[in-house]
């Protein structure tokens, strides 16, 4: 995918954003069933859990943070849509979160847009689809590896709308929005959104891509399961750590 075509997408989603934040929130409510398989390798830990939420959107994972942890946690939560934050702002409050705030960042801005950290638990849930181009993907995935603190993980998850024929039901041609479907590869998609004529672009990582993703920034799988969605299998989680570690201490890998 080239510049010009990144741009032109990124900007159709950042619209969307803008435009549709209260509807897209009001269908985001819940936890994902997949973030307390994640939280549960930190559930118990002994001292307070700082957590960055890269992509937070209206912060519902820190309601599942609440929910799941039985240890003090810590929580910043960063996203581009202003009317988003302002729901995660909200809802930290509701939940009396002391130990945590939201701001705002462009995610592929630069480096120094994103909080330095260290973090014992990174997450990227809901963001990877939107990343046009692999370039795009690498880097970002790369810039939250490196905000992870040692002994702590990165937590990403892959939408495989791809799999579901509902979903791929919902697909617009990229000539519709004046776009070039040349220009776009076999996992690019614009899908549509609600009922209405509202269109994201959304990019299917399968599980061979984002493990050769997680290759190419030095990372290593220690866990890979698929959850969430009416069949259990609508999302793939890879839990990251930064280099190497022995296969020994790898953790089971399933669904792929």
């Amino acid at each position: 995918m080239n510049v010009e075509i990144s741009k032109a997408v990124l900007q159709l989603n950042r619209r969307f954003y803008r435009l549709f934040a209260p509807q897209f929130s009001a269908t985001r409510q819940r936890p994902w069933p997949g973030w307390e398989r994640v939280l549960a390798r930190h559930a118990d830990n002994p001292e307070r859990l700082s957590i960055l939420d890269l992509g937070c959107g209206n912060g519902r994972f820190a309601v599942a943070c609440d929910q799941f942890l039985q240890c003090p946690w810590s929580y910043v939560g960063v996203d581009d849509s202003p009317w988003l934050l302002g729901a995660a702002r909200a809802q930290l409050s509701e939940l009396g979160v002391a130990n945590g705030w939201v701001e705002a960042a462009d995610l592929l801005a630069s480096e120094d847009s994103l909080p330095a950290g260290p973090f014992d638990l990174v997450v990227l849930f809901g963001v990877m689809h939107h990343m046009p181009g692999g370039g795009a993907r690498r880097t970002l995935l790369a810039r939250a590896l490196r905000r992870v603190a040692a002994g702590g993980c990165l937590a990403v998850s892959y939408w495989q709308f791809g799999d579901s024929a509902r979903l791929m039901a919902r697909t617009v041609a990229p000539a519709a929005l004046g776009l070039s479907a040349g220009e776009f590869g076999p996992a690019d998609f614009l899908l549509r959104w609600g009922e209405g004529e509202a269109v994201r672009y959304c990019h299917h990582c399968d599980p061979t891509a984002a493990s050769r993703l997680a290759a190419d920034v030095g990372a290593t799988v220690v866990e890979s399961f698929r959850a969430d969605g009416e069949d259990g299998g609508l999302n793939l989680y890879h839990l990251l750590v930064p280099g190497p570690v022995p296969v020994a201490e790898a953790g089971r890998t399933d669904g792929e």
